[in-house]
């Protein structure tokens, strides 16, 4: 959660960053301007927002902010619980820790957040039966130990990890989608995030994206199954291995993608029996530094400490 006034901040990066056809929003690679701005101002209202950002030199931000409606519409999304911003404390912690400037500065949200830590648990769509099984004992496992799951959404892994935890109880699992909430199929589980205007439709780059939020959520992720050098699951987690997004846990079995993975830095999680004690103990390591040689390469993040509540 970010430092300030919480309400208005909120009220202000909805009118600036919700994505939506109807306005066109304020470029997110500025939003911590944006907040420092807010959180610097000995008390932001939200009539003088659009002034405060103008004498701070962020003539766009404020442009569109005077936009007759603007702030209004921004206004009944927060009070309507439709939109989560870095002001909300429900916001994932994990995505100012991993992501900086690059964690998203409004998404579309319905249903009801989980209070819990969630674990991320993603995985190929078309599974053989084990792995079937085991996507769906992931879900209600994680559950069972106070935790809930964050996935994709996506017909496989995703879906299988959401029904494992549906059945454990309920309520405890969130969806970030790769398009639009107006777009997505129906779903059981708890709550649903979309980063994109609500008629988006599905795409490769929108899918990379809403891999990484996955992963930095809770910085903690489960993949359940991947295809070798193919598909969004390998994709994914070899992008969160490079850019340091947290523990990516793999299941092995003795195939090649399972150790490739491994090799890169993920942790090796046994399918056999007794799964549940490894993957607990696997939840209570403490995160390990990113490799950022093996790939050659670092991933530069402007960090969000100063902006953050103590």
């Amino acid at each position: 959660m970010l430092r300030g006034d919480w309400q208005a901040g909120a009220c202000v990066f909805a009118a600036l960053y919700t994505p939506d056809d109807a306005w066109r929003a304020a470029p997110a690679r500025r939003w911590l301007r944006v907040a420092d701005a807010l959180a610097a101002a000995p008390a932001a209202s939200l009539s003088g927002a659009a002034g405060l950002l103008s004498r701070a030199g962020m003539w766009e931000e404020s442009a569109l902010l005077a936009e007759p409606g603007r702030l209004a519409w921004g206004e009944s999304l927060i009070a309507c619980g439709r939109v989560l911003t870095p002001f909300d404390p429900r916001y994932p912690s994990g995505w100012l820790d991993a992501l900086g400037s690059g964690a998203p500065p409004a998404l579309w949200v319905s249903g009801t957040l989980p209070s819990r830590p969630l674990v991320g648990v993603v995985g190929s769509r078309v599974l053989p039966l084990p792995a079937q099984r085991l996507a769906r004992g992931i879900g209600a496992f994680l559950v069972g130990s106070g935790r809930g799951v964050v996935s994709g959404g996506a017909w496989g892994a995703d879906r299988l990890g959401v029904a494992g935890a549906v059945s454990a109880g309920g309520g405890c699992s969130v969806e970030i989608l790769p398009c639009g909430l107006g777009c997505a199929d129906a779903s059981s589980a708890s709550a649903r995030l979309s980063p994109w205007p609500p008629n988006a439709a599905f795409s490769g780059p929108r899918a990379m994206a809403r891999n990484r939020l996955i992963y930095a959520w809770s910085r903690q992720a489960v993949v359940v199954h991947a295809r070798y050098g193919a598909g969004g699951t390998w994709g994914g987690a070899v992008d969160a291995l490079r850019r340091g997004l947290g523990q990516v846990i793999v299941a092995d079995w003795g195939d090649a993608a399972s150790a490739a993975l491994c090799a890169l830095g993920g942790v090796s999680l046994s399918c056999g029996p007794g799964w549940q004690a490894g993957l607990e103990f696997a939840l209570r390591q403490p995160l390990a530094a990113a490799q950022p040689d093996l790939f050659g390469f670092g991933v530069v993040r402007e960090p969000v400490c100063r902006y953050r509540t103590a």
